[in-house]
Protein backbone atom coordinates (compact mmCIF):
# COMPACT_ATOMS: atom_id res chain seq x y z
CA UNK A 1 0.00 0.00 0.00
CA UNK A 2 1.41 3.41 -0.92
CA UNK A 3 0.15 6.95 -0.78
CA UNK A 4 -1.44 8.40 -3.92
CA UNK A 5 0.74 10.81 -5.92
CA UNK A 6 0.60 14.32 -4.38
CA UNK A 7 -1.29 15.94 -7.25
CA UNK A 8 -4.03 13.32 -7.25
CA UNK A 9 -4.32 13.19 -3.43
CA UNK A 10 -4.64 16.98 -3.39
CA UNK A 11 -7.46 16.77 -5.93
CA UNK A 12 -9.32 14.17 -3.84
CA UNK A 13 -8.87 16.17 -0.61
CA UNK A 14 -10.27 19.24 -2.32
CA UNK A 15 -13.41 17.40 -3.40
CA UNK A 16 -14.01 16.02 0.11
CA UNK A 17 -13.60 19.50 1.57
CA UNK A 18 -16.10 20.90 -0.91
CA UNK A 19 -18.58 18.13 -0.11
CA UNK A 20 -18.25 18.77 3.63
CA UNK A 21 -18.75 22.51 3.16
CA UNK A 22 -21.74 22.02 0.92
CA UNK A 23 -23.47 19.90 3.52
CA UNK A 24 -23.00 22.22 6.49
CA UNK A 25 -26.40 23.79 5.91
CA UNK A 26 -28.11 20.79 4.36
CA UNK A 27 -31.06 19.07 5.97
CA UNK A 28 -30.58 15.30 5.95
CA UNK A 29 -31.93 12.11 7.34
CA UNK A 30 -30.69 8.79 8.60
CA UNK A 31 -29.77 6.53 5.71
CA UNK A 32 -32.40 3.84 5.26
CA UNK A 33 -32.84 0.79 3.12
CA UNK A 34 -35.70 0.34 0.68
CA UNK A 35 -37.76 -1.63 3.19
CA UNK A 36 -38.59 1.48 5.22
CA UNK A 37 -41.40 3.68 3.88
CA UNK A 38 -42.47 6.92 5.52
CA UNK A 39 -45.57 9.00 4.84
CA UNK A 40 -45.27 12.63 3.80
CA UNK A 41 -47.03 13.54 7.05
CA UNK A 42 -43.84 12.54 8.82
CA UNK A 43 -41.72 15.15 7.05
CA UNK A 44 -40.94 18.56 8.54
CA UNK A 45 -42.96 21.50 7.15
CA UNK A 46 -40.03 22.74 5.11
CA UNK A 47 -39.75 19.38 3.33
CA UNK A 48 -36.53 17.67 2.34
CA UNK A 49 -33.39 19.00 0.75
CA UNK A 50 -33.13 17.82 -2.85
CA UNK A 51 -29.38 17.98 -3.34
CA UNK A 52 -28.48 16.35 -6.66
CA UNK A 53 -26.25 13.28 -6.45
CA UNK A 54 -23.69 12.87 -9.25
CA UNK A 55 -23.73 9.73 -11.40
CA UNK A 56 -20.62 7.93 -12.68
CA UNK A 57 -19.30 9.04 -16.07
CA UNK A 58 -18.11 6.76 -18.82
CA UNK A 59 -14.37 6.11 -18.73
CA UNK A 60 -13.95 7.22 -15.09
CA UNK A 61 -10.78 6.20 -13.27
CA UNK A 62 -10.76 4.53 -9.87
CA UNK A 63 -10.07 7.91 -8.29
CA UNK A 64 -13.00 9.44 -10.16
CA UNK A 65 -15.25 6.62 -8.99
CA UNK A 66 -14.10 7.00 -5.39
CA UNK A 67 -14.59 10.74 -5.53
CA UNK A 68 -18.02 10.46 -7.12
CA UNK A 69 -19.13 7.82 -4.64
CA UNK A 70 -18.22 10.06 -1.68
CA UNK A 71 -20.15 12.95 -3.23
CA UNK A 72 -23.16 10.72 -3.95
CA UNK A 73 -23.13 9.40 -0.38
CA UNK A 74 -23.15 12.94 0.95
CA UNK A 75 -26.07 13.86 -1.26
CA UNK A 76 -27.80 10.62 -0.32
CA UNK A 77 -27.52 11.47 3.36
CA UNK A 78 -29.37 14.73 2.83
CA UNK A 79 -32.04 13.22 0.58
CA UNK A 80 -32.38 9.81 2.25
CA UNK A 81 -31.84 8.27 -1.17
CA UNK A 82 -28.73 6.23 -1.96
CA UNK A 83 -29.68 5.02 -5.41
CA UNK A 84 -27.12 7.30 -7.08
CA UNK A 85 -24.38 6.12 -4.70
CA UNK A 86 -25.20 2.50 -5.56
CA UNK A 87 -24.43 3.23 -9.23
CA UNK A 88 -20.74 3.45 -8.28
CA UNK A 89 -20.82 -0.13 -6.99
CA UNK A 90 -20.42 -3.43 -8.78
CA UNK A 91 -23.75 -5.27 -8.83
CA UNK A 92 -22.64 -7.76 -6.15
CA UNK A 93 -21.53 -4.95 -3.83
CA UNK A 94 -24.66 -2.94 -4.61
CA UNK A 95 -26.90 -5.66 -3.21
CA UNK A 96 -24.95 -6.07 0.01
CA UNK A 97 -24.09 -2.45 0.89
CA UNK A 98 -25.94 -1.13 3.94
CA UNK A 99 -25.60 2.67 4.13
CA UNK A 100 -27.73 2.83 7.27
CA UNK A 101 -25.45 0.48 9.25
CA UNK A 102 -23.10 3.19 10.51
CA UNK A 103 -22.62 6.95 10.33
CA UNK A 104 -18.96 7.91 10.80
CA UNK A 105 -18.50 11.55 11.81
CA UNK A 106 -15.33 13.61 11.39
CA UNK A 107 -14.52 17.13 12.55
CA UNK A 108 -15.28 20.14 10.39
CA UNK A 109 -11.57 20.98 10.33
CA UNK A 110 -10.62 17.47 9.16
CA UNK A 111 -10.29 16.13 5.60
CA UNK A 112 -10.55 12.37 4.96
CA UNK A 113 -7.33 11.04 3.43
CA UNK A 114 -7.08 8.48 0.65
CA UNK A 115 -4.24 6.24 -0.45
CA UNK A 116 -4.17 3.83 -3.39
CA UNK A 117 -2.32 0.57 -3.82
CA UNK A 118 0.32 0.13 -6.53
CA UNK A 119 -2.22 -1.51 -8.83
CA UNK A 120 -4.88 1.15 -8.11
CA UNK A 121 -7.29 -1.69 -7.33
CA UNK A 122 -7.52 -0.90 -3.61
CA UNK A 123 -7.98 2.40 -1.79
CA UNK A 124 -7.79 3.18 1.89
CA UNK A 125 -9.89 6.00 3.36
CA UNK A 126 -8.63 7.35 6.70
CA UNK A 127 -10.40 9.81 9.01
CA UNK A 128 -9.98 11.12 12.54
CA UNK A 129 -13.49 10.34 13.76
CA UNK A 130 -15.26 12.33 16.48
CA UNK A 131 -17.84 9.58 16.83
CA UNK A 132 -20.11 7.01 15.21
CA UNK A 133 -23.85 6.35 15.20
CA UNK A 134 -25.03 2.80 14.69
CA UNK A 135 -28.22 1.57 13.04
CA UNK A 136 -30.13 1.85 16.32
CA UNK A 137 -29.25 5.55 16.67
CA UNK A 138 -26.76 5.04 19.51
CA UNK A 139 -23.76 7.35 19.58
CA UNK A 140 -20.22 6.29 20.46
CA UNK A 141 -17.58 8.93 21.14
CA UNK A 142 -14.37 8.52 19.15
CA UNK A 143 -11.15 7.80 21.00
CA UNK A 144 -8.82 10.82 21.35
CA UNK A 145 -6.31 10.63 18.51
CA UNK A 146 -8.03 7.56 17.11
CA UNK A 147 -8.56 7.04 13.40
CA UNK A 148 -11.01 5.00 11.39
CA UNK A 149 -9.76 3.21 8.29
CA UNK A 150 -11.96 1.85 5.51
CA UNK A 151 -10.72 -0.25 2.60
CA UNK A 152 -12.33 -0.10 -0.85
CA UNK A 153 -11.65 -2.53 -3.71
CA UNK A 154 -12.24 -1.85 -7.42
CA UNK A 155 -13.10 -4.07 -10.38
CA UNK A 156 -14.37 -3.57 -13.91
CA UNK A 157 -17.96 -4.39 -14.79
CA UNK A 158 -19.12 -6.17 -17.95
CA UNK A 159 -18.73 -2.95 -19.94
CA UNK A 160 -15.18 -2.41 -18.75
CA UNK A 161 -16.09 0.47 -16.41
CA UNK A 162 -14.41 0.73 -13.01
CA UNK A 163 -16.73 0.21 -10.05
CA UNK A 164 -16.30 -0.39 -6.30
CA UNK A 165 -16.45 -4.13 -5.64
CA UNK A 166 -15.92 -4.18 -1.85
CA UNK A 167 -16.52 -1.43 0.74
CA UNK A 168 -17.37 -0.89 4.41
CA UNK A 169 -20.98 -0.60 5.50
CA UNK A 170 -22.29 2.87 6.29
CA UNK A 171 -21.39 6.42 5.28
CA UNK A 172 -18.92 9.13 6.35
CA UNK A 173 -20.01 12.75 6.92
CA UNK A 174 -18.71 15.89 8.65
CA UNK A 175 -19.75 17.03 12.12
CA UNK A 176 -21.48 20.05 10.59
CA UNK A 177 -23.54 17.84 8.30
CA UNK A 178 -24.41 15.55 11.16
CA UNK A 179 -25.49 18.42 13.42
CA UNK A 180 -27.66 19.88 10.67
CA UNK A 181 -29.27 16.54 9.80
CA UNK A 182 -29.85 14.68 13.07
CA UNK A 183 -31.24 15.37 16.51
CA UNK A 184 -30.70 13.73 19.87
CA UNK A 185 -34.04 12.67 21.38
CA UNK A 186 -35.14 10.24 24.08
CA UNK A 187 -37.32 7.21 23.69
CA UNK A 188 -38.96 6.15 26.93
CA UNK A 189 -38.89 2.90 28.85
CA UNK A 190 -40.12 2.12 32.37
CA UNK A 191 -38.33 1.90 35.66
CA UNK A 192 -38.25 -1.70 36.96
CA UNK A 193 -41.11 -0.89 39.37
CA UNK A 194 -43.03 0.74 36.46
CA UNK A 195 -43.62 3.99 38.33
CA UNK A 196 -41.63 6.44 36.18
CA UNK A 197 -40.40 6.82 32.61
CA UNK A 198 -36.70 6.42 31.83
CA UNK A 199 -35.18 8.25 28.83
CA UNK A 200 -32.94 6.38 26.39
CA UNK A 201 -31.13 8.78 24.04
CA UNK A 202 -30.99 8.12 20.28
CA UNK A 203 -29.84 10.13 17.28
CA UNK A 204 -32.58 10.30 14.67
CA UNK A 205 -33.02 12.26 11.43
CA UNK A 206 -34.82 15.57 11.41
CA UNK A 207 -37.19 14.06 8.88
CA UNK A 208 -38.97 10.75 9.45
CA UNK A 209 -38.44 11.29 13.16
CA UNK A 210 -41.76 9.80 14.29
CA UNK A 211 -41.16 6.51 12.50
CA UNK A 212 -37.57 6.17 13.64
CA UNK A 213 -38.40 6.86 17.29
CA UNK A 214 -41.22 4.32 17.21
CA UNK A 215 -39.07 1.61 15.60
CA UNK A 216 -36.21 2.21 18.04
CA UNK A 217 -38.69 1.90 20.93
CA UNK A 218 -39.91 -1.45 19.59
CA UNK A 219 -36.35 -2.69 19.09
CA UNK A 220 -35.61 -2.38 22.81
CA UNK A 221 -33.34 -0.43 25.15
CA UNK A 222 -29.75 0.48 24.41
CA UNK A 223 -26.84 -1.60 25.66
CA UNK A 224 -26.13 1.14 28.21
CA UNK A 225 -29.51 0.59 29.87
CA UNK A 226 -29.86 -3.14 29.22
CA UNK A 227 -32.00 -4.89 31.82
CA UNK A 228 -32.05 -1.87 34.15
CA UNK A 229 -35.34 -0.79 32.55
CA UNK A 230 -38.65 -2.47 31.70
CA UNK A 231 -41.09 -2.14 28.83
CA UNK A 232 -44.80 -2.80 28.49
CA UNK A 233 -44.42 -3.61 24.78
CA UNK A 234 -44.76 -7.40 24.36
CA UNK A 235 -41.78 -9.24 22.89
CA UNK A 236 -42.15 -9.48 19.13
CA UNK A 237 -44.28 -6.34 18.75
CA UNK A 238 -43.87 -5.02 15.22
CA UNK A 239 -44.80 -2.09 12.98
CA UNK A 240 -46.13 -3.91 9.89
CA UNK A 241 -46.41 -0.82 7.70
CA UNK A 242 -42.85 0.27 8.57
CA UNK A 243 -44.18 3.79 8.98
CA UNK A 244 -46.03 6.03 11.44
CA UNK A 245 -48.22 8.55 9.67
CA UNK A 246 -49.05 11.91 11.23
CA UNK A 247 -52.45 13.26 10.24
CA UNK A 248 -53.54 16.69 11.51
CA UNK A 249 -51.06 16.40 14.36
CA UNK A 250 -52.12 12.89 15.39
CA UNK A 251 -49.51 10.13 15.20
CA UNK A 252 -51.12 6.87 14.05
CA UNK A 253 -49.19 3.96 15.58
CA UNK A 254 -50.54 0.66 14.29
CA UNK A 255 -48.80 -2.23 16.02
CA UNK A 256 -48.96 -5.99 15.69
CA UNK A 257 -48.45 -8.14 18.79
CA UNK A 258 -47.78 -11.89 18.46
CA UNK A 259 -50.19 -13.06 21.15
CA UNK A 260 -53.47 -11.91 22.63
CA UNK A 261 -53.99 -8.22 23.29
CA UNK A 262 -52.30 -7.29 26.60
CA UNK A 263 -54.43 -6.55 29.69
CA UNK A 264 -55.53 -2.99 30.45
CA UNK A 265 -52.66 -2.27 32.86
CA UNK A 266 -50.06 -3.18 30.25
CA UNK A 267 -51.93 -1.20 27.58
CA UNK A 268 -51.91 1.84 29.85
CA UNK A 269 -48.15 1.55 30.34
CA UNK A 270 -47.33 1.04 26.66
CA UNK A 271 -49.56 3.99 25.81
CA UNK A 272 -47.50 5.98 28.34
CA UNK A 273 -44.22 4.97 26.70
CA UNK A 274 -45.34 5.65 23.14
CA UNK A 275 -47.13 8.92 23.92
CA UNK A 276 -44.19 10.32 25.88
CA UNK A 277 -41.78 9.33 23.10
CA UNK A 278 -43.77 10.93 20.27
CA UNK A 279 -45.47 13.87 22.01
CA UNK A 280 -42.13 15.62 22.51
CA UNK A 281 -42.18 16.42 18.77
CA UNK A 282 -43.76 19.74 17.74
CA UNK A 283 -45.54 18.02 14.85
CA UNK A 284 -47.37 15.60 17.19
CA UNK A 285 -50.26 16.86 19.31
CA UNK A 286 -51.84 13.48 20.05
CA UNK A 287 -51.10 9.77 19.64
CA UNK A 288 -53.47 7.00 18.53
CA UNK A 289 -52.28 3.44 19.21
CA UNK A 290 -53.84 0.23 17.87
CA UNK A 291 -52.82 -3.32 18.77
CA UNK A 292 -53.81 -5.94 16.18
CA UNK A 293 -56.23 -3.33 14.75
CA UNK A 294 -57.86 -2.81 18.18
CA UNK A 295 -57.76 0.79 19.43
CA UNK A 296 -56.04 1.30 22.79
CA UNK A 297 -58.53 3.31 24.85
CA UNK A 298 -56.91 2.96 28.28
CA UNK A 299 -55.36 6.23 29.47
CA UNK A 300 -51.68 6.32 30.44
CA UNK A 301 -50.74 6.79 34.10
CA UNK A 302 -50.45 10.34 35.39
CA UNK A 303 -46.90 9.67 36.55
CA UNK A 304 -45.22 11.18 39.60
CA UNK A 305 -45.41 14.86 40.59
CA UNK A 306 -41.96 16.42 40.62
CA UNK A 307 -40.67 18.81 43.27
CA UNK A 308 -39.93 21.74 41.00
CA UNK A 309 -36.85 23.94 40.81
CA UNK A 310 -36.65 25.59 44.23
CA UNK A 311 -33.12 26.06 45.50
CA UNK A 312 -32.24 25.23 49.12
CA UNK A 313 -29.44 27.01 50.97
CA UNK A 314 -27.81 26.77 54.37
CA UNK A 315 -27.27 30.16 55.97
CA UNK A 316 -26.36 30.66 59.65
CA UNK A 317 -27.15 26.94 60.03
CA UNK A 318 -30.72 27.45 58.85
CA UNK A 319 -31.79 25.19 55.99
CA UNK A 320 -34.25 27.24 53.92
CA UNK A 321 -35.34 28.02 50.40
CA UNK A 322 -33.29 30.63 48.56
CA UNK A 323 -36.33 32.92 48.45
CA UNK A 324 -36.60 32.69 52.24
CA UNK A 325 -40.26 31.69 52.10
CA UNK A 326 -39.78 28.30 53.75
CA UNK A 327 -37.50 27.11 56.54
CA UNK A 328 -36.98 23.36 56.41
CA UNK A 329 -34.77 23.20 59.50
CA UNK A 330 -34.08 26.15 61.74
CA UNK A 331 -30.82 26.65 63.61
CA UNK A 332 -32.76 26.24 66.88
CA UNK A 333 -34.07 22.80 65.91
CA UNK A 334 -30.69 21.80 64.46
CA UNK A 335 -29.09 22.49 67.86
CA UNK A 336 -25.49 21.32 67.88
CA UNK A 337 -25.80 19.73 64.42
CA UNK A 338 -23.83 21.61 61.76
CA UNK A 339 -25.85 21.29 58.53
CA UNK A 340 -23.74 20.38 55.52
CA UNK A 341 -24.27 18.86 52.04
CA UNK A 342 -28.11 19.02 51.98
CA UNK A 343 -30.08 17.03 49.39
CA UNK A 344 -33.72 16.75 48.36
CA UNK A 345 -35.33 14.15 46.08
CA UNK A 346 -36.94 14.90 42.69
CA UNK A 347 -40.49 13.79 43.63
CA UNK A 348 -42.91 15.87 45.71
CA UNK A 349 -42.88 14.65 49.29
CA UNK A 350 -39.30 13.34 48.98
CA UNK A 351 -37.20 13.42 52.13
CA UNK A 352 -34.48 15.99 52.80
CA UNK A 353 -31.11 14.70 53.97
CA UNK A 354 -27.85 16.26 55.12
CA UNK A 355 -24.66 15.40 56.94
CA UNK A 356 -23.15 16.99 60.02
CA UNK A 357 -19.56 17.84 60.89
CA UNK A 358 -18.95 14.24 62.01
CA UNK A 359 -20.11 12.99 58.57
CA UNK A 360 -23.22 11.31 59.95
CA UNK A 361 -26.30 11.12 57.72
CA UNK A 362 -29.50 12.78 58.95
CA UNK A 363 -33.00 13.29 57.51
CA UNK A 364 -35.80 15.72 58.29
CA UNK A 365 -39.41 16.53 57.57
CA UNK A 366 -40.27 20.23 57.21
CA UNK A 367 -38.96 22.04 60.34
CA UNK A 368 -39.20 18.87 62.43
CA UNK A 369 -36.40 17.54 64.55
CA UNK A 370 -33.78 15.68 62.48
CA UNK A 371 -33.31 11.91 62.73
CA UNK A 372 -30.01 10.10 62.29
CA UNK A 373 -29.87 7.43 59.56
CA UNK A 374 -26.21 6.44 59.35
CA UNK A 375 -23.30 6.76 61.71
CA UNK A 376 -19.95 8.32 60.86
CA UNK A 377 -19.07 6.03 57.95
CA UNK A 378 -19.98 8.63 55.38
CA UNK A 379 -17.70 10.11 52.72
CA UNK A 380 -19.55 12.30 50.21
CA UNK A 381 -22.76 14.29 49.84
CA UNK A 382 -26.10 12.41 49.78
CA UNK A 383 -28.19 12.08 46.61
CA UNK A 384 -31.89 11.10 46.61
CA UNK A 385 -33.64 9.23 43.79
CA UNK A 386 -37.24 8.97 42.58
CA UNK A 387 -37.98 6.05 44.95
CA UNK A 388 -36.71 8.03 47.97
CA UNK A 389 -33.53 6.02 48.32
CA UNK A 390 -30.79 8.22 49.80
CA UNK A 391 -27.48 7.26 48.20
CA UNK A 392 -24.25 7.72 50.15
CA UNK A 393 -20.70 6.60 49.33
CA UNK A 394 -19.19 5.16 52.49
CA UNK A 395 -15.75 4.16 53.68
CA UNK A 396 -16.30 0.68 52.27
CA UNK A 397 -14.42 0.20 49.01
CA UNK A 398 -16.30 -1.07 45.98
CA UNK A 399 -19.77 -0.32 47.34
CA UNK A 400 -22.31 2.43 47.91
CA UNK A 401 -25.08 2.51 50.51
CA UNK A 402 -28.73 3.31 49.82
CA UNK A 403 -31.00 4.05 52.77
CA UNK A 404 -34.59 5.18 53.16
CA UNK A 405 -35.95 7.65 55.71
CA UNK A 406 -37.65 4.66 57.37
CA UNK A 407 -34.22 3.22 58.13
CA UNK A 408 -34.29 0.45 55.49
CA UNK A 409 -30.75 0.13 54.13
CA UNK A 410 -28.96 -1.85 51.41
CA UNK A 411 -25.29 -2.15 50.55
CA UNK A 412 -25.10 -1.92 46.76
CA UNK A 413 -22.01 -3.55 45.20
CA UNK A 414 -20.11 -1.61 42.54
CA UNK A 415 -18.98 -4.18 40.00
CA UNK A 416 -16.25 -2.28 38.15
CA UNK A 417 -13.85 -0.98 40.81
CA UNK A 418 -12.52 -1.57 44.29
CA UNK A 419 -11.53 2.08 44.70
CA UNK A 420 -13.29 4.18 47.30
CA UNK A 421 -16.11 6.29 45.90
CA UNK A 422 -15.92 9.99 46.76
CA UNK A 423 -19.36 10.97 45.47
CA UNK A 424 -22.40 9.32 43.92
CA UNK A 425 -25.03 11.56 42.28
CA UNK A 426 -28.15 9.84 40.90
CA UNK A 427 -30.02 11.03 37.79
CA UNK A 428 -33.68 12.10 38.07
CA UNK A 429 -34.86 8.82 36.52
CA UNK A 430 -32.73 6.79 38.93
CA UNK A 431 -31.06 4.59 36.31
CA UNK A 432 -27.83 6.55 35.81
CA UNK A 433 -25.43 8.10 38.28
CA UNK A 434 -22.16 9.99 38.15
CA UNK A 435 -19.70 8.41 40.57
CA UNK A 436 -16.28 9.86 41.34
CA UNK A 437 -13.43 7.86 42.77
CA UNK A 438 -10.03 8.56 44.20
CA UNK A 439 -6.96 6.43 44.54
CA UNK A 440 -4.56 5.80 41.67
CA UNK A 441 -7.36 5.89 39.08
CA UNK A 442 -9.05 9.19 39.90
CA UNK A 443 -12.00 9.46 37.52
CA UNK A 444 -15.65 10.31 36.98
CA UNK A 445 -17.77 7.34 35.98
CA UNK A 446 -21.14 7.19 34.27
CA UNK A 447 -22.78 4.15 35.84
CA UNK A 448 -25.99 2.15 35.53
CA UNK A 449 -28.09 1.31 38.60
CA UNK A 450 -29.81 -2.08 38.45
CA UNK A 451 -32.93 -2.64 40.58
CA UNK A 452 -35.44 -5.38 41.28
CA UNK A 453 -39.10 -5.03 40.30
CA UNK A 454 -39.80 -3.20 43.59
CA UNK A 455 -37.24 -0.52 42.77
CA UNK A 456 -34.72 -1.78 45.34
CA UNK A 457 -31.12 -1.23 44.13
CA UNK A 458 -29.13 -4.43 43.61
CA UNK A 459 -25.92 -3.46 41.74
CA UNK A 460 -24.01 -0.71 39.95
CA UNK A 461 -22.26 -1.25 36.58
CA UNK A 462 -19.88 0.97 34.61
CA UNK A 463 -20.97 2.56 31.31
CA UNK A 464 -18.16 5.06 30.63
CA UNK A 465 -15.31 6.73 32.47
CA UNK A 466 -13.41 10.01 32.19
CA UNK A 467 -9.95 10.33 33.81
CA UNK A 468 -9.60 13.43 35.99
CA UNK A 469 -6.66 15.42 37.39
CA UNK A 470 -5.36 14.24 40.75
CA UNK A 471 -5.15 17.76 42.16
CA UNK A 472 -8.79 18.71 41.47
CA UNK A 473 -11.87 19.09 43.62
CA UNK A 474 -14.57 17.14 41.72
CA UNK A 475 -18.23 18.11 42.09
CA UNK A 476 -20.80 16.29 39.86
CA UNK A 477 -24.44 17.29 39.23
CA UNK A 478 -27.26 16.47 36.82
CA UNK A 479 -28.25 19.44 34.66
CA UNK A 480 -31.22 17.65 33.05
CA UNK A 481 -32.75 14.19 32.91
CA UNK A 482 -30.26 13.28 30.17
CA UNK A 483 -27.14 15.36 30.88
CA UNK A 484 -24.63 15.68 33.70
CA UNK A 485 -21.93 18.21 34.50
CA UNK A 486 -18.80 18.04 36.63
CA UNK A 487 -17.16 21.08 38.21
CA UNK A 488 -13.38 20.68 38.40
CA UNK A 489 -11.42 23.04 40.63
CA UNK A 490 -7.65 23.14 40.79
CA UNK A 491 -6.59 22.82 44.41
CA UNK A 492 -3.44 24.81 43.63
CA UNK A 493 -4.80 27.81 41.72
CA UNK A 494 -8.50 27.78 42.53
CA UNK A 495 -9.34 28.01 38.81
CA UNK A 496 -12.45 26.04 37.88
CA UNK A 497 -14.16 24.59 34.81
CA UNK A 498 -17.34 22.66 34.09
CA UNK A 499 -17.22 19.44 32.07
CA UNK A 500 -20.58 18.94 30.33
CA UNK A 501 -21.50 15.28 29.78
CA UNK A 502 -24.68 14.75 27.71
CA UNK A 503 -25.79 11.14 27.52
CA UNK A 504 -25.25 9.92 23.98
CA UNK A 505 -23.35 13.04 22.95
CA UNK A 506 -19.97 14.78 22.85
CA UNK A 507 -18.47 16.13 26.07
CA UNK A 508 -17.31 19.75 26.28
CA UNK A 509 -15.61 21.97 28.85
CA UNK A 510 -16.16 25.63 29.78
CA UNK A 511 -14.68 27.95 32.43
CA UNK A 512 -16.51 28.22 35.76
CA UNK A 513 -16.41 30.74 38.59
CA UNK A 514 -13.04 30.46 40.37
CA UNK A 515 -12.68 29.17 43.91
CA UNK A 516 -16.02 27.37 43.79
CA UNK A 517 -16.44 24.72 46.48
CA UNK A 518 -20.05 23.62 45.91
CA UNK A 519 -21.95 23.00 42.67
CA UNK A 520 -25.61 22.12 41.92
CA UNK A 521 -28.11 22.40 39.07
CA UNK A 522 -31.82 23.25 39.10
CA UNK A 523 -32.89 20.64 36.56
CA UNK A 524 -36.31 21.91 35.49
CA UNK A 525 -35.02 25.46 35.01
CA UNK A 526 -31.60 24.39 33.65
CA UNK A 527 -29.78 26.73 36.03
CA UNK A 528 -26.32 26.19 37.52
CA UNK A 529 -25.20 27.43 40.95
CA UNK A 530 -21.86 27.53 42.75
CA UNK A 531 -20.82 28.53 46.26
CA UNK A 532 -17.39 30.14 46.59
CA UNK A 533 -14.84 30.06 49.39
CA UNK A 534 -16.18 33.36 50.73
CA UNK A 535 -19.74 31.91 50.97
CA UNK A 536 -21.25 33.76 48.01
CA UNK A 537 -23.87 31.92 45.91
CA UNK A 538 -23.54 32.55 42.17
CA UNK A 539 -25.95 31.62 39.38
CA UNK A 540 -24.91 31.15 35.76
CA UNK A 541 -26.89 33.59 33.62
CA UNK A 542 -26.04 33.02 29.97
CA UNK A 543 -22.24 33.15 30.01
CA UNK A 544 -21.98 35.28 33.16
CA UNK A 545 -21.99 34.33 36.83
CA UNK A 546 -24.11 36.68 38.95
CA UNK A 547 -24.32 36.73 42.77
CA UNK A 548 -27.74 35.70 44.11
CA UNK A 549 -27.00 35.04 47.80
CA UNK A 550 -24.47 35.78 50.52
CA UNK A 551 -23.54 34.08 53.76
CA UNK A 552 -24.36 30.72 52.11
CA UNK A 553 -22.43 27.73 53.39
CA UNK A 554 -24.18 25.04 51.30
CA UNK A 555 -26.69 24.73 48.46
CA UNK A 556 -29.03 22.03 47.10
CA UNK A 557 -31.73 21.51 44.47
CA UNK A 558 -34.32 18.81 43.89
CA UNK A 559 -33.03 15.62 42.31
Amino acid sequence: MRTQRPSRRKSFALVITLVGTLLLSACGSLPSSGSVHVSEGDLPPEGRSMQTAPLPRKGSSQLDIMRGFMAACSAGATNNDFEAARQYLLSTARRGWEPERSIRIYGNDQVPEIGFSETQEKAQLTIAATGQVDASGQFQVGSPGGKLVGTFSFAQDEEGEWRISELPAGITISQGTFDASYQRLPIYYLSPDKTILVPDLRWVPKSKTVTYLTQHLLDGPSADLGSSVATALPAGTSLPSRTVAVENGQALVNLQVPDATPPDEAQSLLQWQISATLSQLPSVTSVKVTLNDNLVTVSPPAGPAYSGTEVLVVSDNNLRTLSGDTVLLSADKAGDLEISSPARGPIKGSPVAFVNAERELWTISENQSPRQLLSAEYVGAPSIDYANWIWVPTKQSGAVTAVRASGESVRVPVSYTTDQLLSFVVSPAGVHAIATRGGDTRAADLVRINRDDRGVPVSVDLIASVPLPHDSLILPAWTSATAAAILLRSEASGEASILSWPLGGLRSQEPAYPKSRAFVAAIGARRLYVVTDDNVLFQLDGRHWIPVGRNVSAVATSG
